[in-house]
């Protein structure tokens, strides 16, 4: 059984808790927004290290046949 309970607050100390709720829910979103922003950022950065390794091992493999 769910249980329901109710608070009678001010009009003042709702708006206060909404404004509270919507400051928070709109961080949320800003954070979520910029770990989107990171993750895409070390994706990249992932593919590019990918790329040197492959250049690093020709330019070594390179190096192996003219010594």
């Amino acid at each position: 059984m769910q249980k329901i309970v109710k608070i009678e607050v001010s009009a003042d100390e709702a708006t206060q808790v909404q404004n509270a709720l919507d400051a928070y829910i709109l961080e949320m979103e800003h954070a979520s927004e910029r770990m989107k922003k990171d993750q895409e950022e070390i994706d990249r950065l992932k593919e590019e290290t990918k790329a040197i390794a492959v250049e690093t091992g020709v330019l070594l493999a390179e190096l192996k046949e003219a010594a």
